[in-house]
């Protein structure tokens, strides 16, 4: 069953084409409560952050907290990305080979947070690191 709440956010942030501090809000407290449970909760929040102009900076910290969280803690093995995994979180992140800046920072976390990632996923952060680097200087 679609969550309502789920519907309506994603329904106001299409519309807006923005995700606002009480979007993040409601995705934390009435959609993501206990976390995010299966990849398609990251595809889908992967796909608002790719799909939107403007995003409240409460956004961000919920995004990428979030996909690691689940990535590295939920996911089995704990604390592990092997090589699916990481295939699947880079076409997810990266369609095309592009990241937003929100998706470069998640996959740094999990390079930081995880024992042990597979290089699938860590070929991808020095791309990551100077498209958030020009990024930040522009």
């Amino acid at each position: 069953m679609v969550n309502r709440y789920l519907i309506a956010i994603a329904s106001r942030v299409s519309h807006h084409n923005c995700i606002s501090a009480e979007d993040v809000n409601e995705l934390q407290r009435k959609v993501f409560m206990h976390g995010l449970i299966c990849r398609n909760d990251v595809e889908l929040l992967a796909a608002l952050d790719r799909h939107v102009s403007t995003a409240d900076p409460l956004w961000a910290k919920f995004f990428v907290r979030s996909v690691v969280e689940f990535v590295v803690w939920t996911s089995r093995p704990t604390g592990y990305v092997n090589q699916e995994t990481a295939r699947w979180l880079v076409g997810v992140l990266m369609p095309g080979g592009i990241a937003t800046v929100n998706a470069n920072r998640v996959v740094l976390e999990i390079i930081r947070e995880a024992q042990q990632v597979d290089a699938a996923l860590l070929g991808t952060p020095r791309n990551a690191t100077r498209a958030a680097a020009v990024q930040h200087v522009a």
